[in-house]
């Protein structure tokens, strides 16, 4: 099948498709018939394990680069984030220009980082 699109009438547990129309979905959420409801079980996704903060940059340098640079950017974005990625977790601090991100391990966060920045 490749890379092409087919249009199916049937799709079955582990299928790719894509779907249109049904609102909001979450990772886990089951689609299935609604004359035959069958539930199958959430994934189950191991809490944090590493912590960073991400604050506004305060350098001399702060604004030259990057496309998030107010700590309500970076809160969007994060929040952008966190609809797809199920291992972050993301804390409003008492500084309102710090968020305390919790993720999977250093390579997890390290990923995040890399995206944000570009």
């Amino acid at each position: 099948m490749g890379l092409e699109r087919i249009e199916a009438t049937v799709a079955e547990a582990g299928d790719i498709v894509a779907i249109t129309g049904l609102g909001e979905l979450n990772i886990s959420d089951t689609i299935c018939d609604v004359n035959a409801v069958e539930a199958l079980p959430a994934l189950s996704v191991d809490e944090p394990t590493v912590s960073m903060f991400f604050n506004v940059n305060t350098s001399p340098f702060c604004g030259k680069e990057g496309k998030f640079v107010t700590s309500r950017q970076i809160l969007e974005r994060l929040n952008k984030e966190l609809v797809h990625n199920v291992a972050l977790r993301v804390e409003e601090t008492e500084d309102a220009d710090a968020f305390r991100v919790s993720g999977r391990g250093e390579l997890h966060l390290s990923v995040l980082i890399e995206k944000h920045a570009s």
